[in-house]
């Protein structure tokens, strides 16, 4: 899915995919946030044996959506789901730092 004409828009679920459309993603940005945070749980709640977290469009992110992304990993496997992130160089960079690598499966792409 390209990004979406409403600015406004930062996350959308897609089957069992979760897309951020935001560059730079941050929780002291309260509307990103509630915005991630409810795209989270809303990927954790759909179908399927595994989830996608497509945080392809995101170069930066704080330590505390980090923290959303491990909490999301923990609770889709608590329920049997696998989560995988598809990640721009610079998040997986930040994520290999925080100790992602063995754990969540990541495959880098390209920034458009």
């Amino acid at each position: 899915m390209d990004a979406p004409d409403d600015e406004d828009l930062k996350c959308a679920i897609e089957g069992n995919t979760l897309l951020v459309f935001t560059r730079s993603l941050r929780i002291n940005d309260v509307f990103d946030g509630a915005s991630f945070d409810a795209g989270c749980q809303a990927l954790v709640q759909s179908n399927g044996s595994r989830a996608v977290m497509d945080l392809s469009r995101v170069e930066q992110m704080d330590s505390t959506t980090i923290g959303i992304v491990a909490a999301t990993f923990f609770q889709c496997k608590s329920r049997g789901r696998e989560l995988r992130l598809r990640v721009s160089p610079g998040v997986r960079r930040l994520l290999t730092i925080a100790g992602f690598t063995g754990f969540i499966q990541m495959e880098t792409t390209e920034q458009e």
